[in-house]
């Protein structure tokens, strides 16, 4: 009997990973806030949960936070969507330009202190990897929700 004790809790506990691995693959990931670029909405440090399925049947809105990884990046960024496609935008030097269809334009809240797409270019749809929905702030344990 002990056994089938033991036996269950290891299946319950596996269970319970490979669901967890399937929520953070599929549904919702969290992460680190790094850097003042979002400031005052989001702060250094500050703990972000993403909805990977926001966009499943719409597309990104103007004002949206969201995390993505710009073409020649590897790391994500969190900024807002300031410009949708096929709308104009400034390229931060006075020369304007159009979004292309799936190109948004990405800007950090902070822009004195943001790396953006003002300096990485438009980000294509498919590197934004999803909404922020819920913003910890670990200095306060506030919770904030977009």
């Amino acid at each position: 009997m002990h056994t089938t004790r033991t036996g269950k809790i290891i299946s319950v506990l596996i269970i319970a990973a490979l669901a967890a691995l399937g929520l953070r693959a599929f549904v919702i990931e969290g992460f680190f806030v790094d850097g003042l670029s979002m400031y005052p909405t989001l702060q250094g440090g500050d703990y972000v949960l993403v909805s990977k399925l926001a966009y499943v049947n719409k597309e990104p809105q103007r004002g949206d936070i969201v995390v993505a990884t710009p073409r020649q990046y590897t790391q994500k960024v969190v900024k807002r969507v300031l410009v949708l496609p096929y709308e104009m935008y400034d390229k931060g030097d006075g020369v304007k330009d159009n979004l292309d269809p799936g190109e948004y334009f990405l800007v950090g809240d902070n822009m004195a202190q943001s790396v953006d797409s003002r300096t990485f270019g438009p980000v294509d749809r498919w590197d934004i990897k999803g909404k922020v929905i819920f913003d910890i702030r670990l200095k306060t344990l506030q919770i904030i929700r977009f």
